[in-house]
């Protein structure tokens, strides 16, 4: 029985293959309206981009690039020049400051320490505690203020 099917199946292939054709049933309401359409997207639709787009590109993009070119050498020129120079500048106060820090007030600090240290060691060698050394500069400085008396 499968055998008869498929020989039957094989002879009648001929017969059940399609053929090229166009079937006129529904979908030549679907080509008529597509050739209306394409015709319709290519002429009025068409006329109408190229029309907007030539208003829009002359009227609203040039202006915004031209625009858009000012701002970028605006920005480039001024606004960069600007903040680079005031980040220099600020480096540059700052390597001063260093140089003040480091060079006057280090250096006063310094020096008053080291002028205080050499006056502590000078007065601890005065102020023994002894009332003979005491005596002592008394004396040297009343000779002192004679002799700028008489001298002078």
């Amino acid at each position: 029985v499968l055998m008869f099917a498929a020989l039957g199946f094989f002879l009648l292939l001929k017969k059940v293959a399609p053929k090229p054709k166009i079937n006129l049933d529904v979908d030549w309401f679907y080509r008529r309206g597509a050739v209306g359409f394409m015709w319709l997207a290519r002429r009025p639709v068409v006329a109408v981009d190229n029309f907007v787009c030539e208003i829009y590109s002359a009227g609203i993009l040039e202006p915004a690039k031209r625009s858009a070119s000012y701002c970028s050498k605006f920005d480039l020129g001024i606004i960069d020049g600007l903040v680079n120079f005031a980040g220099w500048f600020t480096r540059f106060m700052a390597w001063v400051s260093h140089k003040f820090d480091i060079y006057i007030v280090d250096g006063l600090i310094n020096s008053m320490a080291t002028i205080v240290g050499f006056n502590s060691g000078i007065w601890r060698r005065i102020q023994t505690g002894f009332l003979q050394n005491y005596a002592l500069i008394l004396v040297f400085g009343i000779i002192a203020v004679l002799v700028r008396v008489l001298m002078g």
